[in-house]
């Protein structure tokens, strides 16, 4: 609402030349104004009587810069279809539906649908190492048990480290190294052998059997340091997605029901799915940009 003090004060400062028979500098000193902003009230009371005094909304008259409608309706349809979601993955989408629009954009066009989002300005990127062509190094790790219908499973996967691409992901009622050679030469019958492959040193990876398997392929088996299981990092965010995304989401009543839906998540992980830590293009197509 606004303040009649305001309007009564502008009234006075352009009446008070004529009331005090001063001039206008002398009026605009003993109000602290300056004579363009005397003027610029006098003007806009001759123009509009008393209601030229108030002030005026700095709202725009139209805005041609706001988002259209079935982009908004897209973002939401987005965000509504995946809640985990942020603004940066769901501007990646759009981009490749051929809308260009800003990560801060997402998000106010969120907020104004009263849509939750978590949303921050990202930091500084730092340089991690990634191999130059797809194939060279895989990265191989044996996720934390999982519990379906009072079995635990143990999810053994192999990600390619250019593209990120999750070349096998495989449930196990065991995590010996029976499975994890097994899971390897699955990916080896897809894919071909890589160059490297990089392990933490669980006892599964440093085992006479998983050692014979990478010799017998030609694989150069590189193990992470003591203590610092950091360089896998790539498959440890693998293994976060796969929690949130898929474990998290859905329930199944035997174990063999498990891992044809779990196919289906992979295929829509490699395939559809944009993948922030590159670029938001999908693994998929980063694996086939360069292979080795």
């Amino acid at each position: 609402m606004i303040s009649l003090d305001v309007v009564t004060f502008r009234w006075n400062l352009i009446q008070l030349p004529e009331q005090e028979r001063i001039t206008v500098t002398e009026a605009c000193r003993r109000c602290g104004v300056s004579r363009k902003t005397y003027y610029k009230w006098k003007n806009r009371f001759q123009q509009k009587g008393i209601d030229g005094l108030k002030d005026r909304s700095r709202r725009p008259k139209n805005s041609p810069k706001r988002t259209d409608a079935s982009t908004e309706s897209e973002i939401v349809r987005i965000k509504t279809q995946c809640p985990r979601w942020g603004a940066y993955r769901i501007r990646n989408q759009l981009l490749r539906q051929g809308v260009t629009i800003s990560p801060k954009t997402v998000n106010t066009v969120l907020k104004r649908h009263g849509i939750p989002t978590l949303w921050q300005k990202r930091k500084k990127k730092y340089k991690r190492f990634e191999r130059k062509h797809s194939n060279s190094l895989w990265q191989m790790d044996i996720m934390g048990e999982i519990v379906i219908d009072g079995v635990k499973v143990y999810p053994i996967s192999i990600l390619d480290d250019r593209s990120r691409k999750i070349l096998a992901c495989h449930l196990y009622t065991r995590e010996r190294a029976k499975e994890v050679v097994k899971t390897l030469k699955i990916a080896i019958e897809q894919y071909g052998p890589p160059k490297q492959i990089y392990t933490d040193n669980g006892g599964q990876f440093l085992s006479k059997k998983s050692a014979k398997a990478c010799l017998k392929a030609g694989i150069k088996h590189i193990k992470t340091s003591v203590g610092h299981p950091q360089g896998i990092g790539k498959i440890e965010r693998w293994h976060r997605n796969v929690q949130e995304e898929f474990f998290d989401l859905y329930t199944f009543n035997i174990v063999r029901e498990a891992q044809p839906a779990l196919d289906v998540y992979l295929n829509y992980y490699n395939h559809e799915r944009p993948h922030m830590g590159i670029s938001g293009c999908t693994p998929h197509a980063r694996y086939l940009e360069r292979l080795s």
